[in-house]
């Protein structure tokens, strides 16, 4: 009997330990930081730890800034920026921070999920700045929390023509050789570019539709948005795709994400 009793003793110390190092881990992974900088519309600096920090939005791409190399200047990338600090000035410039599998990026930056609080409600800044349309969705297989709600948002922003897509409906679609004669023109815009993709690369990150004067690409984590694998949809076909301008050497080109990226406008061969 004591033995019993020793034994049901041990379990519920057991029960109790794990209960509160769990409590730890949620406190641990959800504390309050001081924003320190708004650098973008899906990074910020923190204080954490003693240390300024810099911390990447996980699961959302918005417009670029600043001109990188493989980003250029994005329209509705200041936009994206000041509702990100708008909200964050709000909350008197504290954020909680809520991680995942893999809590740093490749260039030491923290990932999270970046929640406010603002007149008593609790904002996740990711899922807002998409749902205005202010950013793209990124998905990665280790950083996937809440992959489907930020989806969801993104369709919500495409539905009710909201930032990025504010031109959808009316942007002039433009043929893709003129967007390579003109490229300085295009980079960093939002439009539509008609081209007829007759050829097919697939990496180990994307799979890739080109023709001789544009290409498109969607990466693999988001290919299962589409019902049908996208060469079946659009190779050979003349398609419509509408999303930002970008620079692969001396041409033009789109990272997609979604279906209502693209339209078939003609038929195939």
């Amino acid at each position: 009997m004591k033995k019993y009793f020793l034994f049901l003793t041990l379990i519920g110390l057991l029960l109790i330990l794990t209960l509160s190092l769990s409590s730890c881990l949620k406190f641990n992974t959800q504390n309050e930081y001081k924003v320190l900088k708004v650098v973008d519309g899906d990074t910020i600096d923190v204080l954490y730890n003693g240390a300024e920090m810099s911390v990447r939005y996980i699961g959302i791409d918005a417009p670029e800034t600043h001109d990188f190399s493989d980003k250029p200047i994005g329209e509705y990338g200041q936009e994206a920026y000041e509702f990100n600090k708008d909200l964050i000035t709000k909350a008197n410039n504290r954020v909680r921070l809520e991680f995942d599998k893999d809590m740093y990026d490749r260039y030491h930056r923290l990932l999270a999920y970046v929640y406010v609080n603002v007149n008593s409600t609790s904002l996740m800044l990711n899922a807002d700045i998409i749902k205005h349309g202010l950013a793209w969705p990124l998905t990665y297989s280790d950083t996937s929390k809440h992959t489907q709600e930020f989806w969801k948002d993104y369709r919500y922003a495409y539905e009710h023509r909201l930032g990025l897509f504010s031109k959808y409906d009316d942007a002039t679609t433009v043929q893709a050789c003129m967007v390579d004669k003109d490229l300085s023109r295009y980079i960093g815009k939002l439009t539509w570019v008609e081209f007829h993709p007759s050829a097919e690369n697939s990496s180990s990150n994307s799979v890739t539709l080109s023709s001789s004067c544009f290409s498109v690409t969607v990466r693999k984590p988001e290919l299962g948005e589409f019902a049908t694998p996208i060469n079946v949809l659009y190779l050979n076909k003349d398609v419509k795709v509408y999303g930002e301008v970008w620079k692969n050497g001396d041409k033009g080109e789109m990272l997609l994400h979604a279906p209502f990226e693209f339209k078939v406008v003609g038929g195939g061969n």
